[in-house]
């Protein structure tokens, strides 16, 4: 790609498409689990994350990441940037804000935007 390919201006600021992501009593113990809680099964503090009768279920922290970036590859397009493989992008850098913590079996609305280049 060259430089005169790109027109910054109009990608900075793009925004995708929202779209509603359901998260589950299984998608948030499948997280724990996955980041390694449980390993003691006989860890009680790790029952607030890994099992949804716990009195404190809650999701951690860091599963807020994971909910967003679900849009289809086909759906990556930029304004002012040419085509490109998606699966060559290096990723540097993303923030996430975070309203409330996730609650299970809800819906939850993901709005992307792209704020630099």
């Amino acid at each position: 790609m060259e430089a005169k390919d790109w027109d910054i201006k109009k990608a900075i600021g793009h925004k995708w498409k929202s779209y509603e992501v359901p998260v589950t009593n299984k998608d948030i113990i499948l997280y724990s689990l996955g980041i390694g809680f449980q390993q003691n099964p006989l860890n009680k503090d790790h029952f607030n994350f890994t099992y949804e009768n716990a009195e404190e279920f809650q999701s951690f922290p860091t599963m807020n990441v994971i909910i967003a970036h679900r849009m289809s590859l086909e759906d990556l397009s930029i304004p002012g940037v040419p085509a490109f493989n998606p699966m060559m992008l290096l990723h540097g850098e993303e923030s996430l804000e975070v309203f409330k913590p996730i609650e299970a079996e809800t819906t939850l609305v993901a709005q992307d935007e792209l704020i630099d280049l």
